[in-house]
């Protein structure tokens, strides 16, 4: 579902677990870019499949939810663009 950096590794998150890889989150997002993946923050590389809702809050931030998931994932300013659209 996404990729959440934290620390020295990156937090993997699935339909039914999550674990923690050693591969930096940077270096995932080019290798998953094309893929149906897209980086929305610094520290996160979502599932494209599991957007369920774009909203803006009363501040203008931009955050994400997903289907089967209860987390909501900030979009930072630089990433924004990707959904104008949406």
């Amino acid at each position: 579902m996404y990729f959440c950096a934290e620390a020295k590794y990156t937090r993997v998150v699935t339909d039914q677990t999550e674990a923690h890889i050693r591969t930096p989150l940077k270096e995932l997002a080019e290798m998953l870019a094309g893929s149906g993946f897209w980086q929305i923050h610094r520290g996160y590389v979502v599932a494209l499949k599991r957007i369920a809702l774009v909203a803006r809050d009363a501040d203008g931030a931009l955050w994400l939810s997903l289907r089967g998931h209860a987390a909501r994932l900030p979009v930072s300013q630089r990433f924004q663009h990707r959904f104008k659209g949406m």
